[in-house]
């Protein structure tokens, strides 16, 4: 076989060889861009829970305070003389709801703190685990190319 050819035959394999890790490589970057937009539509979804929640707790909130105040407007209403016991019994039930509802919002707080600390990590893991296949792609990909320049 003439020399001409031969080395036409080693190009050519050479650029079979060079091609495959291109396209690992670009299978890679697919999944990577893929687990990070996963990722994003979790974070987006999440965060639309947590406004859902922040929502509904300022309603459970308002409510809350309009009964608050129409029951202190029926106590003052009342005849103080005959309902003072009646009155304080109503007054520190009051009282103790509004501590309960303090306590259930300040438990939903964390909760929700807690939740936003945990998607905070998962992304901080995620973003490390794609930098760690990026960082083994590469290495791949310059071992390849000096293999090939090597040999």
């Amino acid at each position: 076989m003439p020399i001409h050819q031969e080395v036409n035959k080693e190009i050519s394999m050479n650029e079979v060889n060079l091609q495959n890790p291109l396209r690992d490589k670009a299978k890679l970057q697919k999944a990577i861009y893929k687990i990070g937009i996963s990722m994003k539509r979790k974070y987006l979804q999440n965060r639309d829970q947590i406004e859902q929640i922040n929502r509904e707790i300022t309603l459970y909130q308002k409510i809350i305070s309009s009964l608050l105040k129409k029951k202190e407007n029926q106590i003052s209403n009342m005849d103080y003389s005959q309902n003072k016991q009646s009155y304080s019994n109503k007054n520190s039930t009051i009282f103790y709801q509004k501590q309960y509802t303090d306590e259930c919002q300040k438990e939903q707080q964390r909760q929700l703190q807690k939740l936003l600390i945990q998607q905070d990590n998962n992304l901080r893991n995620k973003r490390e685990e794609i930098e760690k296949l990026q960082i083994k792609l590469n290495s791949f990909v310059s071992s390849l190319l000096i293999s090939q320049i090597i040999s």
